[in-house]
């Protein structure tokens, strides 16, 4: 059912050994060098069976090689593990030591450092043995460190599903099941693989487990929302440290993974249940991983699988009528709190904008507003969450709000960040558009004394530029504002970034296509020059105290845009240079 497998079952004869512990087994046992160590770690995503499949690697070791292998197991995954204390005393003739752990990404930097150690020693009887999910073992940047250069590195990829092992599955379900739930198993236990292959394949597309989420499929059918309830009915009356109940634990760590936002730590997690995090692995995460309800192998928590989340987030609206929206507040809330203390949040910015962000593209905008709003009171001199916040206002259609919100920035009027979103908000309302080419051309003006931008702001500044222009242009019919537009468009096609590069497409469509193949910076820039010059006479006319407050002292010199703009249009000749040559080649 996806529970976090115990020893007697693993131990159990019954219980299938799937090829995936034949090959971690060779891995582990492959005659090597004697000259350093040996790393064999299990790297998929959730619910392929990696615990199960590590547990039977040690389980085999222990009863047919005990003679040569001593194991020591990396039970407690809140521990350090401590290889600089234990190496020295794990040096025996004729022995191997092999150190195993089930949270392989949290102890991975100090696996690597005990690598470099074991290697100056010429320890080659020393292996390690670690399962991870595939996002924890990146999170922790272990994919890019360089192992080979200190360990014999078997890296065993575990996802998808072979015939063999779908075979071995199903025989034990016909094997172990009751009578009245055994189904295809007992009856057509052929037809049954091909349907386990068949799930397993269609799981394969959602990165998630496909071994679990075919069993699940298979087993359970459209019955699956009936046996998540029966799971929660028994999850509300267990309480926890701190006063909360595993019902809510189950539904906020629910919540975060049916939408695809898998980044919900132990930490927060504890905070947001207000329990204490000595006791959030002992009264909440094993016995929900025991109910088969939630994976907590890695870095952040997840269910065991997104179908069973999903079916926990129908159930939280449809039955217990739980709001939804506010368990995204108060996770928000309670990263915020662990921040405030000073205390280390992992993946910090996607609670601070990512979240936001991926509710507002799910059409949420409400949900979206509404945590942008909480993040920005609750750090009001923090210039991003504003910006961010003002963007949403413009994106969902009420740029007057994300005005009012810049107006009030205070000093970080000069932010470059302020600046640009602001022109991008002015340049929704027709009367307000000269302003907003004053307020984007003052985020890109500068020299070394004042501050400096990225490639990617520039881009961003440029297609904003591009839209304003061609909106002036419609609206005045100015032939000057035309040819500003095409040219903010070429420059922002220099810079190598997607978003960019299709917004000015749309524009660049009306140039003859040789007139993009080399461009002439200083040209194009004065061209762009020219609509802000038609803009200062047009608006000197006009009374705009923001203006004044927000363009003061501010000249418009662009020696840094320049600067980037010549780097780039290099590199973009370089990179067009060598497909011309590779071209010629072939």
């Amino acid at each position: 059912d996806g529970g976090t497998p115990s020893w007697d079952v693993v131990c159990s004869p019954v219980m299938p050994r799937l090829s995936i512990v034949t090959d971690t087994v060779a891995g582990v046992q492959a005659p090597g060098t004697a000259n350093q160590p040996r790393v064999v770690a299990l790297i998929g995503p959730a619910g392929e069976g990696k615990s199960t499949a590590l547990m039977q690697v040690l389980s085999e070791l222990a009863q047919h090689s005990a003679d040569v292998w001593t194991i020591i197991w990396h039970s407690d995954a809140e521990a350090s593990f401590m290889a600089d204390e234990l190496i020295p005393h794990t040096s025996a003739p004729g022995r191997k030591w092999l150190f195993a752990s089930d949270s392989g990404d949290l102890i991975a930097e100090q696996v690597f450092h005990a690598c470099q150690e074991l290697k100056k020693h010429k320890r080659g009887d020393v292996c390690f043995l670690l399962a991870s999910r595939e996002t924890d073992w990146k999170f922790q940047k272990a994919h890019v460190w360089d192992w080979p250069k200190y360990a014999e590195i078997y890296k065993i990829q575990v996802s998808g599903l072979k015939p063999c092992d779908a075979e071995a599955i199903v025989h034990a379900w016909a094997s172990l099941s009751a009578p009245a739930d055994q189904g295809p198993f007992a009856t057509d236990q052929a037809a049954a693989v091909e349907m386990l292959l068949a799930a397993a394949r269609d799981e394969a597309t959602c990165k998630e487990g496909s071994l679990l989420g075919a069993a699940l499929k298979v087993r359970f059918g459209d019955n699956l929302l009936a046996r998540v309830k029966l799971l929660m009915d028994s999850l509300a009356p267990r309480r926890i440290p701190g006063g909360s109940d595993l019902l809510d634990a189950f539904a906020c760590i629910a919540a975060m993974h049916a939408v695809g936002t898998t980044f919900l730590s132990r930490r927060v997690l504890s905070e947001v249940l207000g329990c204490p995090p000595r006791d959030l692995a002992p009264f909440v995460l094993s016995p929900l991983g025991m109910e088969a309800a939630t994976s907590f192998d890695g870095q952040f928590i997840l269910t065991r699988h997104v179908e069973i989340a999903r079916a926990a987030l129908k159930l939280l609206v449809d039955i217990y009528e739980v709001d939804i929206d506010y368990l995204y507040v108060r996770l928000t809330s309670g990263a915020d709190d662990i921040r405030e203390r000073g205390e280390y949040v992992p993946n910090l910015r996607r609670w601070n904008f990512d979240l936001a962000e991926h509710f507002f593209q799910l059409g949420r905008r409400d949900l979206a507003i509404r945590l942008g709003e909480l993040l920005q009171s609750r750090n009001p001199k923090f210039t991003p969450l504003r910006v961010r916040l003002a963007q949403l206002y413009r994106e969902a259609g009420d740029p007057g709000r994300a005005i009012a919100l810049l107006k009030i920035a205070g000093h970080s009027v000069r932010d470059l960040g302020v600046l640009l979103e602001w022109g991008r908000a002015e340049s929704a309302i027709m009367a307000r558009r000269s302003h907003a080419v004053l307020l984007i051309g003052a985020s890109l003006a500068g020299s070394s004394p004042e501050p400096l931008f990225r490639a990617k702001h520039a881009a961003a500044a440029l297609g904003a530029l591009a839209t304003t222009f061609e909106l002036l242009y419609e609206d005045y019919l100015d032939s000057d504002f035309r040819t500003a537009s095409l040219a903010a468009a070429q420059l922002c096609s220099l810079f190598p970034f997607k978003s960019s590069r299709a917004h000015a497409e749309r524009f660049l469509k009306q140039l003859p296509e040789e007139s993009l193949d080399s461009i002439d910076v200083d040209g194009v820039v004065r061209d762009m020059l020219t609509g802000f010059q038609r803009v200062r006479q047009f608006y000197v006319n006009r009374d705009s105290r923001e203006a004044n407050v927000v363009l003061q002292d501010r000249a418009f010199v662009f020696d840094h845009l320049r600067r980037l703009l010549a780097n780039a249009a290099a590199r973009k000749e370089a990179t067009s240079g060598d497909g011309r040559r590779g071209s010629a080649a072939a």
